[in-house]
Order: structure tokens, then C-alpha cells, then sequence
């Protein structure tokens, strides 16, 4: 009974607990969006108390990745073409007219029976013009128009799908730059933290409290941590460009280490 009374105090204490997950990030995402996603990562990873990382915020990476990326701007211009068999297809319903015209120039001199010259010049010329319209094509007109007009559904909809798989890549690259970022900070500072522990050791060491063994211990959780540390700068690294693969820019520039 007291097991089931701490479960309810605690959802009510957690509106989003509880409920299905679906309704969760339908209430909990928009204010995410619109939120300085680098700081909330960087408190969750780093602790309340940890320094605020300063950055572009969650919409804007979606925003950029919108605009910039390689394979929604293909998709776009996939697009774009798909549009035009409408327009192709509709023409076969209007008329069809073509225009020709042509010119020349005739020159001739004859001699007269006076023994004098005698000139004449010509310019024929000519033009025409011919409207065709197809009174019934066998219902292809029809058929064609709906073709294309079913092929642009289709291809809006490929392109509504690479929509939603880019901004989700960027969701996800955004997110992994702030993790790794993180990351990077919490082993430079466990650096600093195992740094002034092994210059404590050597000063016991000097007054004879510990052993050399003790010194080589901390000497060797140094190093591990120092290895940590370049191992995490080059997860970030990676991150950072897979960030600019989806986003379409090089970096994020407001993310410094």
C-alpha cells in the first residue's frame, strides 16, 4: 500500500510519467525544439552546477540542415523535374502552331537590241502559317495527365520521406557533437583532478609518507586519463563532420571545446 502511494505521488509530481511515450514527446518536443538543446545536454551530461555550453540552438541545426543539405536540395530538384511532366502532359490539349517564312533575291542584266544594258532585281518572298489541333488521341491525353499528375504525388512523397530522415540525421548529429562534447570537458577535467593528485603523491613521497609504487600508480591513472581524453577529442572530431555531412556546413562554429 505505501509502495503504492509513493508510485502515485511521484507521477504527480511527473506529469509526464506514467503516460504513453507517444504523448510524452508530442508535449515534451516542442518546447525541446525551441530550447537551447547544447545547454540542456550540457547540464544533463556535466551536472546543474557544470559551466553552460553556449551554442546554436536545436532549431537552427534542423533549419540549416533544411536549407543546406546535398541530398534534400537533390531531392528538390528531383522534384522540380517530376513538376514538368504535368505541364507536358496539358500540352497535348492545346493547339499547335508553327510559323515558316522565307525571302530571297533575284538579280539580271540583259543586253538590249541598241546594244545597251538593261537590269532587273527581284525579291520573292513568302510565309506561312499552320494551327494543328488533335480532336481525339485515343484517350492518351487523359491517361498521360494522370500519369504525371501521380507521379508528382509520388515524388512529393519520397521527398516529405528524405524530409523527415535529414532532420532526423541532424537531430542526431547536433546531439552527438553536444555528448562527445561534453565528454571531452568531464576527461579534461578528470586530467586536472588525477594532475594534482599525482603532484600530491610525489610531495608524501618526498617526505617518505608513500612508496614509489604509489607514485608510478598515480603516474599511470594520469596517462590512462590523458588517453581518454585524446580518444574523446577524436570521437568529437568525427562527430563534428558527420555534422557537417548532413547540415551541409563545414562546423559548428559556436561549438569550441
Amino acid at each position: 500500500m505505501d509502495r503504492q502511494r509513493e508510485m502515485q505521488a511521484w507521477r504527480t509530481s511527473h506529469p509526464v510519467a506514467g503516460r504513453p511515450l507517444r504523448h510524452a514527446l508530442r508535449d515534451t518536443l516542442p518546447g525541446l525544439a525551441a530550447a537551447p538543446a547544447v545547454a540542456l545536454a550540457a547540464g544533463l551530461a556535466l551536472g546543474a552546477g557544470a559551466p553552460e555550453v553556449r551554442a546554436e540552438t536545436l532549431a537552427e541545426a534542423m533549419a540549416r540542415a533544411y536549407q543546406y543539405n546535398p541530398q534534400l536540395l537533390a531531392a528538390r530538384s528531383a522534384l522540380r523535374a517530376v513538376d514538368e511532366q504535368a505541364a507536358q502532359a496539358s500540352a497535348n490539349w492545346r493547339p499547335g502552331v508553327t510559323f515558316s517564312a522565307d525571302a530571297g533575291l533575284t538579280a539580271a542584266r540583259t543586253k538590249g537590241a541598241r546594244g545597251g544594258f538593261q537590269s532587273a532585281n527581284r525579291i520573292p518572298g513568302g510565309a506561312s502559317l499552320n494551327v494543328t489541333q488533335n480532336l481525339y488521341r485515343g484517350g492518351r491525353n487523359l491517361h498521360q495527365w494522370r500519369r504525371a499528375n501521380y507521379n508528382i504525388s509520388a515524388q512529393r512523397a519520397r521527398l516529405a520521406g528524405v524530409e523527415q530522415t535529414v532532420l532526423l540525421n541532424a537531430v542526431r548529429a547536433y546531439m552527438n557533437v553536444v555528448r562527445d562534447l561534453a565528454v571531452v570537458r568531464l576527461n579534461r577535467n578528470n586530467e586536472q583532478v588525477l594532475a594534482r593528485q599525482l603532484q600530491a603523491t610525489r610531495d608524501r613521497f618526498s617526505v617518505g609518507e608513500v612508496t614509489r609504487t604509489d607514485v608510478s600508480q598515480a603516474q599511470a591513472r594520469l596517462a590512462r586519463a590523458r588517453a581518454a581524453t585524446i580518444q574523446a577529442q577524436g570521437i568529437l572530431q568525427a562527430s563534428r563532420a558527420n555534422y557537417a555531412n548532413v547540415v551541409g556546413e563545414l562546423l559548428m562554429n559556436k561549438l569550441n571545446e
